[in-house]
């Protein structure tokens, strides 16, 4: 079976025109959810919407390389024993 692809008039549609295209519909339930998502793995790692989160991530991203290096154990935001 082939894969459904959505047109419109110049092309495919992008998953943000969707979002928009059924914003008052039961399908912008998926961009509620993507919201909520976010919203909890913001809140898991202690970050905020407002703050650099490309500067969090490679902040994250060398902790955890370091950490790596030393032979350390690398677990994520919800283990309640993290150091």
């Amino acid at each position: 079976m082939a894969p459904v692809t959505l047109k419109h008039g110049r092309g495919l549609y992008s998953l943000f025109a969707l979002y928009n295209l059924y914003h008052d519909e039961l399908a912008s339930k998926l961009s509620k959810l993507h919201r909520q998502l976010d919203l909890s793995v913001l809140n898991a790692y202690g970050w905020s919407e407002v703050g650099d989160l490309l500067s969090q991530l490679l902040d994250l991203n060398l902790e955890l390389s370091d950490r790596e290096e030393e032979g350390l154990a690398i677990v994520g935001p919800w283990d309640p024993n993290r150091r």
